[in-house]
């Protein structure tokens, strides 16, 4: 953005106007602990050019990256505007907690305030700086009936449950550390109020439903509760009904495991899922990790325990691969919407159901007679990748059957 524009723009969350280099080291602090910004010496608080020392600008540049741990990455920049040196020092936001003088500062409005002892330690987790799950929490080793029904099918045969959690971390001295009281402790909200899921309904007046329990006692009860709340959609074919699943139901499950996974468990809020006009929107309390993203996956787990034991117990087919397969059963269903949303210290994934499947009802129809996928790809003008991974939608339901081999494979009405 040119000078005069930010000029006009005025002070604000990414923009700070210094006539001095005083404080400076606490603002580029700020501003990397938030979302990073400007800051332009040699400006009074009305936008007005005042020009500034450089050489002094540029020595307290020098000391702040003795002062500030880490230091930040800066670019700075002088200009000249008649006759006046102004210095703009851009700050980049920070993957690492940054602190001065023993504190960490972040930027709110237009001032600087240092975080307390509980909002450094939820910025720490957030930048995967603390492990906060390998921590003790103090409970008791007391395990719930289904996790140890999930965890002797999988791993019983292997080794003890009380030498696995012991091996694992799950417990110490003990007692379990927090990312086996969220795993296997029967009631984790007596120690952590906010580790559960809400399912929110907005039809007029919102309804709540709280589903608590350890985690993999959480999915499993979310994802029958979901599935009550939208009932399969019924399909003539032929002289009979059939029923449909609405959403992909792995996909959704999928989001719903990752979300009590990877949130962040210091932010006192609950893992959210909305419900309202035929979209599901889970949302998870705590942003990616630094490095992470959906689209090009890579396993950052800011719960690296938690992930570990879920894994072991069968809630995780394979590290980094989630995103990816929740796309792939969505372009399966055809009729159902994928979208996600990265803000600081808030994730979510929403899907929406997009009504009558074309698609579906045009390979129904044409299902009168055996055909093959190459004879539904010529009647339905759809691809014959989009064809096979629709009639393996239907197949699953049971609506469709295979008949034959190889080349002579063809798809009839079940």
């Amino acid at each position: 953005m040119e000078l005069e524009a930010l000029l006009l723009l005025g002070e604000g969350e990414k923009l700070e106007f210094k006539k001095g280099p005083s404080d400076l080291c606490k603002e580029i602090c700020a501003f990397a602990n938030t979302e990073g910004g400007i800051i332009i010496v040699g400006v009074d608080d009305s936008g007005n050019i005042v020009g500034t020392d450089v050489r002094k600008v540029k020595d307290k540049v020098g000391e702040c990256s003795q002062q500030l741990t880490p230091m930040p990455e800066i670019r700075l920049e002088v200009k000249e505007v008649e006759g006046r040196h102004i210095v703009l020092i851009e700050v980049m936001p920070s993957d690492k907690l940054v602190s001065h003088g023993g504190r960490a500062y972040i930027r709110v409005g237009t001032s600087v305030r240092p975080l307390d002892i509980w909002e450094t330690l939820t910025y720490s987790v957030e930048r995967g700086v603390l492990r906060w799950d390998e921590a003790p929490s103090g409970a008791a080793i007391e395990v719930h009936p289904f996790v140890e029904k999930v965890f002797r099918e999988r791993l019983g045969h292997k080794v003890s449950l009380k030498d696995y959690l012991y091996g694992s971390g799950a417990a110490r001295e003990g007692r379990f550390t927090f990312g086996g009281l969220l795993v296997f402790h029967p009631n984790p909200q007596r120690f952590l109020e906010h580790a559960s899921v809400r399912i929110i309904q907005h039809p007029r007046a919102p309804k709540v439903e709280e589903i608590k329990g350890p985690i993999p006692v959480i999915v499993e009860d979310t994802l029958e509760t979901l599935k009550s709340i939208f009932s399969p959609k019924e399909i003539v074919v032929g002289a009979r009904r059939r029923r449909l699943d609405v959403f992909p139901w792995r996909a959704v499950r999928e989001a719903v495991t990752n979300a009590l996974i990877h949130r962040n468990y210091t932010i006192q809020a609950y893992v959210d899922i909305f419900i309202e006009r035929g979209c599901v929107k889970v949302v998870n309390p705590g942003g990616l990790p630094p490095g992470a993203d959906p689209e090009y996956p890579r396993h950052i787990p800011r719960n690296p325990l938690i992930c570990r034991l879920m894994k072991d117990l069968g809630y995780i087919e394979r590290f980094g691969y989630g995103f990816r397969m929740m796309k792939e059963e969505v372009q399966r269903y055809g009729n159902v919407e994928m979208m996600w949303e990265n803000r600081p210290f808030s994730f979510s994934i929403t899907f929406c159901y997009r009504g009558e499947d074309w698609l579906t009802e045009s390979i129904l129809e044409a299902l009168d007679r055996p055909r093959s996928a190459a004879e539904l790809e010529e009647i339905t003008g759809a691809s014959r990748s989009t064809i096979l991974r629709r009639l393996k939608v239907l197949e699953e339901s049971g609506i469709v059957k295979r008949v034959g081999r190889g080349r002579t494979t063809k798809y009839t009405l079940a």
